[in-house]
């Protein structure tokens, strides 16, 4: 059949699983830095308090934009992993093994609850919410067998 002629797949979104803990961690020091701001203010020194402020919502800016959006957006050939400014552009061909796991390890994921991707030359961690129906939707992407865990 000519590839011309194949289906297409729809673009299908998995957002990011978001761990309650995470948010506190993140947001933690922008509001630290806000409270000591007030602190300062209150006791007569606003120009610290305008640097702490400055400081605190410096800190959320920074932290959103490579946070937010947190999703993995699989189309006929390719899926896109997107956490805030940083995306990759994984061909679904160089797919070589994908399974659950808790790891720690750095990746574009906002739960614990994750996902490790295989490919040739890298890995890749992702904690979409639906995790079982991400892996069972890209294992048959990628024409990976399936595995049971």
């Amino acid at each position: 059949m000519p590839e011309s002629s194949l289906p297409h797949r729809h673009p299908e979104v998995f957002p990011s699983a978001i761990d309650r803990w995470l948010i506190l961690v993140v947001t933690a020091g922008p509001f630290i830095a806000t409270a000591a701001g007030i602190h300062t203010w209150l006791h007569g020194n606003p120009n610290d308090a305008a640097m702490l402020f400055l400081a605190g919502a410096g800190a959320l800016l920074l932290t959103l934009l490579f946070m937010l959006p947190c999703r993995y957006t699989l189309s006929d050939d390719t899926l896109a992993i997107r956490c805030g400014l940083i995306v990759f552009h994984v061909p679904v061909n160089e797919i070589t093994d994908l399974r659950p796991t808790s790891t720690l390890l750095s990746g574009p994921a906002l739960s614990l609850r994750r996902v490790e991707i295989k490919t040739r030359n890298r890995r890749y961690i992702v904690s979409p919410r639906d995790r079982e129906r991400f892996i069972s939707t890209l294992r048959a992407a990628a024409k990976l067998p399936d595995a049971s865990f």
